[in-house]
């Protein structure tokens, strides 16, 4: 687009037509016509250079020739901001006598490049914008909040999607309306929008809606740079359910007050039982202590459950708790599992050792699980741990100091183990300093129920179910004495959820050891009767449940005890032989 004029680009004026031909291998039109003081008095360009020779020969001046309409700039800016109104041809001053010449239709044609650039960067700044506005559409629309856009005036600018659930009623019903008009058309009561635009501060209430939906709404205004009210933004959020939830918490806590029920949450750990209440508050005293702790009671009951809440109430609470069960481990890997070893301890260990459990512990709570399976010889090495909280690394020498709280749990008898010389006397009074016995779960029958509802809520959501129990299944597991106690309990309500083909279970999908048993009806007597006749009706009533049973007259003898022939002679008697298989 641009045509640099060096000064031999230049022409003096009266040159003739010939002197410009000789210079023709050199130079290019248009030519820049000058005098003596290098001041530009036209442009030549190649058509009137050819006209001039057909009319005046070779001998013709080009004074005569040239285009006088042209237009001097010292700037590039300068000649831009001309924007359409230039000569036929603008020239710009450079150094030294050189010059760029522009023809009005080169102009014209970079001004409409330059406009079709900006057209087409507008272009696709306004895709970018209505992507981005979709894409943050989409971003409020799913919200399960509901967002309210307003002006300064109150004029409704947006709604999410979310009205509809909210509300009742679609986004159209208030875009393009006044906020007073809703109002009045009873549409949205208490307007928190109209209290922002009077208090110019943010506001919240609650509202319910025709549709019986209860909210929280919440309105900020948002001001312009001279502190003018520009828009008011609304957060509507839905409290129904939650409402509904209170209020069922309610009548929950109003019938336990009554029937004096405490129900206690710590941690993991959940109950209504006397007994573990009393545990939980001796643990909530001595949790922030450094004092060891000894857990006893059966397998399941929830010893490690307990001993982490220890440590979670402890002021070690942010440091490792390592749990260590001492039944799983090897014999002849205990000690190197707890106490760790130096390089070249062993065959097959590592050459720069490792760090045992009780390292890994330092700074907060070592759980030692199944305490009572410890050989004697892994005994004595932990009681200096104990006492004096230090170590020796298994093949090593030197003495490693920690900073540990030592808790132990144990389904065992410790204090039989102790007078059978199977668990050191000294250990087991420094583990005893704070002993807690935990209760079988046949003990603490009033928590069955809580804890069913507690891990079927968990494994329902884990699973994404919604599976239930009938109140006969519950109280068939109430009544079950959980051998396996919690741990057991917790496994059967998995074990049922995941595996139950109904909704709702029954008590015949339960396992046939829970399944209640029909009962025998009782055997009785009618009233005052003579002897003879009470004894031939309970013996009528005897044999009627056996047959039923049984089916069998030789199943019937051996139960109750006489021989073949009596049952039969029997049954006959009393018109009963007909239901007999054999």
């Amino acid at each position: 687009m641009h045509l640099e004029c060096e000064t031999f680009n230049t022409f003096l004026s009266q040159t003739t037509f010939s002197e410009v031909n000789d210079s023709l291998p050199h130079v290019s039109f248009p030519l820049l016509i000058r005098n003596h003081n290098y001041e530009i008095l036209g442009v030549l360009d190649e058509p009137q250079f050819w006209k001039g020779i057909a009319i005046e020969n070779w001998g013709g001046i080009v004074d005569v020739y040239m285009d006088q309409d042209f237009t001097l700039y010292d700037s590039w800016e300068q000649l831009v901001s001309e924007k359409g109104k230039w000569s036929t041809y603008s020239i710009l001053k450079k150094e030294r006598h050189r010059f760029q010449i522009y023809s009005k239709a080169m102009l014209h044609e970079y001004l409409y490049k330059q406009i079709k650039d900006d057209f087409d960067k507008v272009h696709i700044m306004l895709e970018n914008i209505k992507q981005e506005n979709n894409e943050f559409r989409q971003i409020i629309n799913a919200s399960y909040d509901e967002i309210f856009v307003s002006n300064g005036e109150g004029d409704v600018l947006f709604v999410s999607e979310a009205c509809k659930k909210i509300t009742g009623f679609p986004p159209e019903i208030f875009v393009g309306k006044n906020m007073k008009e809703l109002v009045e058309e009873g549409i949205i009561p208490n307007s928190v929008t109209l209290k922002v635009m009077k208090s110019h501060r943010t506001e919240s209430s609650q509202q319910e809606y025709l549709n019986g939906r209860k909210v929280i709404v919440t309105g900020k205004p948002i001001f312009t740079e001279d502190g003018k009210l520009h828009r008011v933004i609304i957060n509507t959020r839905d409290i129904t359910e939650l409402i509904e939830l209170q209020h069922k918490l309610e009548v929950v806590n109003a019938i336990m007050q009554k029937n004096n029920v405490l129900i206690t949450k710590k941690g993991d750990l959940i109950t209504k039982s006397n007994k573990m209440n009393r545990i939980l508050e001796l643990i909530e005293r001595v949790a922030p202590l450094d004092s060891s702790i000894l857990i006893e009671g059966e397998s399941g009951v929830g010893k490690g459950v307990l001993a982490k809440l220890i440590h979670d109430l402890s002021p070690r609470k942010n440091k490792e708790f390592v749990q260590v069960n001492c039944g799983a481990i090897p014999i002849s890997l205990i000690e190197s599992e707890l106490f760790g070893y130096e390089g070249g301890a062993y065959t097959g260990a590592k050459k720069s050792g490792k760090k045992g459990l009780v390292e890994l512990a330092d700074g907060g709570t070592l759980f030692l699980d199944e305490i009572g399976e410890l050989p004697l010889d892994v005994q004595v090495k932990l009681l200096n741990l104990v006492q004096d909280k230090v170590f020796k690394r298994l093949g090593g020498n030197i003495s490693k100091r920690v900073d540990i709280r030592i808790v132990s749990a144990t389904n065992r008898d410790l204090k039989s183990m102790v007078k059978s010389g199977k668990f050191r006397e000294d250990l087991y009074y420094r583990l005893h300093v704070v002993p807690v016995h935990i209760p079988p779960l046949r003990e603490r029958k009033e928590e069955i129920e809580l804890l069913i509802q507690r891990f079927l809520y968990q494994y329902n959501k884990e699973y994404h179910l919604d599976v239930s129990f009938t109140e006969s299944v519950l109280e068939a597991l109430t009544e079950y004495n959980w051998p396996g106690n919690v741990r057991e309990l917790e496994n059967l309500i998995e074990q049922l959820v995941v595996t139950s083909h109904n909704q709702v279970i029954h008590p015949e999908d339960l396992p046939d050891y829970l399944k209640p048993k029909k009962k025998m009806q009782p055997i009785t007597a009618l009233g005052i009767i003579p002897l003879k006749q009470a004894v031939e009706e309970v013996e009528k009533q005897v044999l009627s449940h056996a047959l039923k049973k049984y089916h069998s007259s030789r199943k019937m003898a051996k139960v109750l005890e006489v021989n073949q022939t009596t049952i039969i002679r029997k049954l006959k008697k009393y018109n009963m032989n007909n239901d007999l298989e054999e």
